[in-house]
């Protein structure tokens, strides 16, 4: 009989068998691994390569690195964190930000991809901790991420030439609807009225017309070209010098749009400003005038 044709005797031991069925049997079906992991732990041999970029050297957010020792100093921040957030809404108790958190804690543990090894009690600390610091950041960081679009947009005149006001009366009349014109036209750029209102910062309603405004530079090129186009599409219908001050503006009535920026007051009452102690001549670069 060849070597093919025999049987190989498969020895199962029945002990053996009989403790694989009560493992089974004892584990309970992980109901939490009913939709995919979305927050991933980083393999420990990619961490201790590339510590830098993958351990961790302030704070710790969520379960992975949570307890370890070299960031134990920030969990009391955590703390006074909490604190304040829940000082920012008191109309809210900490039980009911707790059950809130119990409520998704299922949706939250299926999150990770390996399983969080943290009581319901335990887990549901870390989250409402971690989730009122990250919180707390953010509303801290809020003011200087606006100071810095701040910092981004400038001051821009929008000049629409002069006004026909023939007396005091007839000015203040016109005051509001000036300005509220001027509101109305930034606006049509910005997307609305109250954003125009929180842009501009000084409406000309006298003599001159147009409002001085802190925008974006796009912005203020946006008004300009359009005039720009505008007034050229139409530029047939006026004289030659009319067309070359008009190709600076961009809506119909604006004559241009430029930065608004500051300049140092001086007055004539010092003879050093005139120069007169050091030559007795004016620079030819100084220009004189009088304010009413």
């Amino acid at each position: 009989m060849s070597i093919a044709a025999e049987k190989t005797e498969i020895i199962i031991h029945e002990e053996w068998l009989r403790s694989l069925e009560t493992r089974v049997a004892e584990t309970k079906w992980e109901g939490w691994r009913t939709d995919g992991p979305t927050i991933f732990k980083v393999p420990r041999i990619f961490q201790v390569a590339e510590s830098e970029a993958y351990v961790p050297k302030m704070v710790s957010l969520g379960p992975y690195h949570h307890g370890n020792i070299d960031l134990k100093a920030m969990e009391g921040l955590k703390w006074h964190y909490l604190k304040k957030f829940l000082g920012r809404n008191p109309d809210k108790t900490l039980k009911d930000y707790i059950k809130q958190i119990k409520e998704k804690e299922p949706q939250a543990r299926m999150a990770y991809s390996e399983k969080v090894d943290k009581t319901s009690d335990e887990f549901a600390q870390m989250m409402l901790l971690d989730c009122c610091f990250v919180i707390e950041i953010l509303h801290l960081w809020k003011p200087c991420v606006e100071r810095r679009e701040k910092e981004e947009e400038a001051s821009y005149v929008v000049y629409f030439g002069g006004h026909s006001h023939r007396s005091e009366e007839a000015l203040l009349l016109a005051h509001d609807r000036v300005v509220n014109s001027h509101y109305e036209f930034l606006g049509s750029f910005l997307g609305s009225k109250q954003k125009a209102q929180d842009a501009i910062f000084y409406s000309y309603t006298k003599y001159i017309n147009g409002f001085a405004a802190d925008l974006e530079e796009e912005e203020a090129m946006e008004i300009s070209s359009e005039a720009f186009s505008r007034n050229f599409h139409h530029a047939h219908a006026f004289p030659p010098f009319t067309v070359a001050r008009l190709l600076f503006a961009e809506h119909a009535g604006v004559i241009s749009v430029f930065p608004s920026r500051g300049h140092t007051l001086h007055t004539t009452r010092s003879w050093d400003f005139l120069c007169l102690q050091r030559n007795g001549r004016v620079p030819p670069s100084s220009i004189y005038g009088s304010l009413d």
